[in-house]
C-alpha cells in the first residue's frame, strides 16, 4: 500500500505496481510505502518531516472548510447559470419570472454556498423550493448535489 502525497497531505492510499508507481510519481510530490506502518495512515494525514501523522483538529477543520467552499463556489456558479437560463427561457415564451423575488429569497443562499456553509444553504433551498415551482427541478438538483458531496466526504451527520 502506498500513500500518494501532494502539499504534504495524503490524498490517496492505493496499491501500485512498479509500472504504476513510475507513472503516478509524476503527479504527486511523493509516494510513500505504508504497508508496514501501524497505525495505517489514512487519507487526510499529513507528512511532517519524514513522518506521516493524523491531521490536528484545526487542520481537519480547515481542510473540510476549504473543500466545502470550493464545491460551493462551483455549484453556486452552476445554479446562477441554470436559473438565469430558465428565466430567459420563460421570458422568451411569454412567462415573466419573478426574478427580484428569487434574488431576494435566494441571494443569501449563494453567499452561504460560496463560503462553504452547505448544510445551511441546502436547508434554505429546500424551504424556498415550493415558492418557485418553475425552478423546483433546479433546486432539487442543487439539494441532491450538496447531499451527495457531503455524504461522499462523510460530513453529512
Amino acid at each position: 500500500m502506498y500513500a500518494l502525497i501532494r502539499n504534504n497531505n495524503v490524498l490517496q492510499i492505493v496499491e501500485l505496481s512498479e509500472e504504476q508507481y513510475v507513472v503516478m510519481i509524476k503527479n504527486y510530490d511523493s509516494i510513500v510505502d505504508v504497508s508496514n506502518m501501524s497505525p495505517a495512515p489514512e487519507v487526510g494525514w499529513v507528512l511532517r518531516g519524514n513522518q506521516l501523522q493524523p491531521q490536528t483538529l484545526a487542520e481537519r477543520a480547515l481542510s473540510q472548510q476549504n473543500h466545502q467552499r470550493q464545491f460551493g463556489e462551483q455549484l453556486s456558479k452552476e445554479l446562477v447559470d441554470l436559473v438565469g437560463a430558465r428565466n430567459l427561457e420563460l421570458s422568451f415564451s411569454g412567462n415573466t419570472p419573478n426574478v427580484s423575488g428569487m434574488l431576494t429569497a435566494l441571494g443569501g443562499v449563494l453567499s452561504l454556498m460560496q463560503t462553504g456553509a452547505l448544510k445551511t444553504a441546502r436547508t434554505i433551498i429546500a424551504a424556498y423550493a415550493p415558492s418557485f415551482p418553475l425552478h423546483s427541478d433546479i433546486m432539487a438538483e442543487a439539494i441532491q448535489k450538496i447531499t451527495a458531496f457531503l455524504q461522499t466526504n462523510g460530513w453529512d451527520d
